[in-house]
This record gives structure tokens, C-alpha cells and sequence, in this order.
């Protein structure tokens, strides 16, 4: 009953989020851009050359496909109070133009966080146990985080993890992935994407290649086998891989194949080398780069009736926090946007959770974002690509004006 009442209420803020939107045209493909495989440095923000242009959208055979990923955290606590359990997840807003496409990947999507959900509350009575018989108790935490790998007219692909940290400060984190096919809706398995079973035989080849060519990391002596063993699990169910930019990535946990030091090891088969192994429809398409700039304006003050459609991102849901708009006077590619989580001593920030991609953005279109801009240091931060080269930027409010604008730095 519990999985009824999510699903349905997955689907009200689906219509809800459509409504904003009037009937997109067909689209076509994406490159987006692969997410940091472990928590990265702070990335300084690089400024666009000058010589762009908004002026005239340059001719592209791509239209928007995008996915909204805002990040919910729920609180649980003791009788008396005392903090026990802090619980992170997901809600998808897809927008693409099959309702019925949408709404499959949208329903899978929440059966797999519902899964969480009521892990959290096992969760939740361990963390009760472990309070009731330590004084010093510290709160338990559990997080699931996707970041959009890929995502056009034909793929939907998101890798990420879920991470569990006890009262020990001891971590459990766990590899996830996640694949659609943006045609039919369906989940897609490696079985599902070979151009046949055979095939799999040489992308085990290929994988082995990949890593006995890395010079970055030291591997086990035994690497070849672990490889092998992966790819004997039944290919109907194999969910653990992902699209990349640039290919079809296969990730190792660390101490797999690798000392623990080595982190996640991420082996990328570029496209060129995937030519009769994977099926053709999975090979992204030819895209014309575009030249233009992103644009912030204040949602209630700006012309909307200049934009077809409204794509709509709640990263906060309080009532009385700003909204932007995001537009581009030509058409912009790739575009991404990530929540900061910062360091305890507040001087940089250690990881980036990408809660919003498409493929692309025309002058024509706008995203919406509500979110808490108010900090000294931003919490978010945009990406997109001009003439094929990826530009990153902060989202900062002045704090006089409360005018939120896109700098190199903060």
C-alpha cells in the first residue's frame, strides 16, 4: 500500500512539473559530460572566449531533453529528541515529449528509491539500537545520489552511489547505475544494448585492453579474472555500466581489481571501438556545436512570454526563496548544474551532486530555478558547452541587489 501511495504521488508531481510546458517538437541527441567518480577538488570556474555570440542561433538538429534530480533529505530522531538518522534521496522530472515514455522511466525510477526508503528504516532502527546503548552516540546517515552520465533523444544513462555511515564514522558505499531507453521507457541491461550475446566475448577483450594500457594505477596480479567473473553474471540483468560522452564506461569498486588507494576504476570503451558490439542505436549522433551564453534573470520580472516553454527545477522547496530564469539568446549544449557540498572549515567544497541535465537549450526555452542563492558561498554551480568546449560557473546573489549572475569566482 505504502508503494501504491509513492507511486502515485511520483506521478501528481509529474503532471504537475508538465504543466508548466507547452508540446515540445522531436529532439535528437546529447553529449553530456561524465560525473567526478569520487569526491573531486574544487574545480576552478574557466570564462568563455570572448569572440561568442547570442545574436543568431547557429542551425542544429537537436531539440531539449532534460531531467531534473533535486535532492530531498528527511530528518529522523529519538523519543527524547536526539538526532538518530538523516536520510538523502532523488525525486526524476523528466521532460520529454512521449508522456508515456516518461512516465515509465519516471515509475522505475521511483521503485528503485522506494527501495531505499525502506532500507532507511532498518536503517533507522539500527541507528535507535546503537543510541540506546552509547551516550556518545553519532547520528547514522544514508544518502542515494545519481549524476546524469548521458542524455538525448535516445539514452538516459545516471551513475552514482549509495552511502551509508554508521556511529563508527565508518563508511559502506555502494556503486549504482542506471539506464533508459528514452524510445520505449524501458530499463536497459547490457544484454538489452549488445548487437548480439557473442559480442560480449570481445568487450571483455576490450576492457582487459583498457586496463592492462593504464599507467595511473598498479592493478592485482588476478585483474584478469576479476574482469572475467564480472561479465559472467547473466547479461539480461546487468545493470552495472553507463554511457559516457565519449563511449560505454564499466566501473570496478575499489580494491577490486586495484588497491583501495586507487578509488573507483573507471574503464571508458570509446564509441569507435564498439562498432558491431553494441547496437547501432545506441551510438550517439552527429551534432553541430553551438555558440552561445548563458543568461540569469529574475523569474517574476522577466519577459516570459518570450519562451515557449518553462523547464522547471525546485532545488529548495521553501516558500519564500528566489526564483531565476536561465536562457541563451542562440543555443547553448550540455548543459549541467550541481549543488556544492562544502567542507567543515568552509573553504572549498568537496563534491558536486549533479541535480539537473539536457542536452541542449534554445533561445527559445528557459529553466526555472528556485533555490537558496543567499550564502556567502555559492551552493550551485552551471555547466554547458560552447563550440564543443565545456565552461563552468558559479551561481552567486549579490548581496546588496539579491541579483544572482554567473562568475568565475565567489
Amino acid at each position: 500500500m505504502k508503494r501504491f501511495y509513492l507511486i502515485i504521488a511520483i506521478l501528481m508531481l509529474t503532471l504537475l512539473f508538465s504543466a508548466c510546458q507547452t508540446q515540445s517538437t522531436v529532439q535528437t541527441t546529447a553529449a553530456p559530460t561524465v560525473p567526478p567518480t569520487s569526491s573531486p577538488a574544487p574545480t576552478t570556474p574557466s570564462e568563455p572566449s570572448t569572440d561568442t555570440t547570442d545574436e543568431e542561433a547557429i542551425p542544429t538538429n537537436e531539440n531539449m531533453y532534460s531531467v531534473a534530480l533535486p535532492i530531498s533529505t528527511e530528518s529522523f530522531s529519538s523519543e527524547d529528541n536526539k538526532l538518530l538518522l538523516t536520510y538523502s534521496y532523488q525525486t526524476m522530472y523528466l521532460d520529454i515529449p512521449d508522456r508515456d515514455v516518461k512516465d515509465k522511466i519516471i515509475m522505475n525510477f521511483a521503485e528503485r528509491i522506494e527501495k531505499t526508503m525502506l532500507d532507511s528504516q532498518l536503517i533507522l532502527a539500527d541507528a535507535d539500537a546503537a543510541y540506546k546503548n552509547n551516550p556518545a552516540f553519532t547520528p547514522f546517515s544514508y544518502e542515494i545520489q545519481y549524476d546524469v552520465t548521458h542524455i538525448d533523444q535516445g539514452v538516459l544513462s545516471m551513475f552514482g552511489y549509495i552511502i551509508q555511515i554508521d556511529d563508527t564514522s565508518a563508511m559502506n558505499r555502494h556503486l549504482i547505475a542506471a539506464n533508459y531507453n528514452m524510445v520505449t521507457g524501458d530499463m536497459m541491461t547490457l544484454g538489452s544494448i549488445l548487437y548480439h550475446v557473442d559480442k560480449k566475448a570481445d568487450l571483455i577483450d576490450l576492457v582487459i585492453e583498457h586496463l592492462e594500457n593504464r599507467d595511473d594505477i598498479v592493478l592485482y596480479d588476478e585483474f584478469r579474472e576479476t574482469v572475467e567473473a564480472r561479465f559472467h553474471r547473466d547479461e539480461s540483468i546487468d545493470e552495472d555500466f553507463y554511457f559516457s560522452e565519449n563511449g560505454l564506461c564499466f566501473y570496478f569498486a575499489p580494491y577490486e581489481i586495484a588497491p583501495r588507494s586507487a578509488g573507483t576504476v573507471i574503464v571508458e570503451i570509446p564509441y569507435n571501438k564498439l562498432t558491431g558490439i553494441i547496437a547501432d542505436e545506441y551510438f550517439p549522433a552527429e551534432r553541430i556545436y553551438t555558440k552561445g551564453n548563458l543568461n540569469v534573470s529574475a523569474f517574476d520580472t522577466a519577459d516570459q512570454e518570450n519562451y515557449q516553454s518553462f523547464i522547471e527545477l525546485i532545488a529548495d522547496p521553501e516558500a519564500d526563496l528566489p526564483r531565476i530564469l536561465l536562457t541563451t539568446g542562440s543555443a547553448v549544449q550540455d548543459i549541467r548544474i550541481s549543488k556544492l557540498v562544502w567542507a567543515q572549515d568552509g573553504l572549498s567544497y568537496t563534491q558536486t551532486k549533479n541535480i539537473y541535465a539536457s542536452n541542449f537549450l534554445h533561445r527559445d526555452n528557459a529553466i526555472m530555478i528556485k533555490a537558496d542563492f543567499n550564502d556567502l558561498r555559492p551552493n550551485y554551480m552551471v555547466s554547458y558547452s560552447i563550440d564543443g568546449s565545456t565552461y563552468v560557473f558559479y551561481m552567486v546573489m549579490d548581496p546588496v541587489t539579491k541579483q544572482v549572475s554567473l562568475k568565475t569566482s565567489y
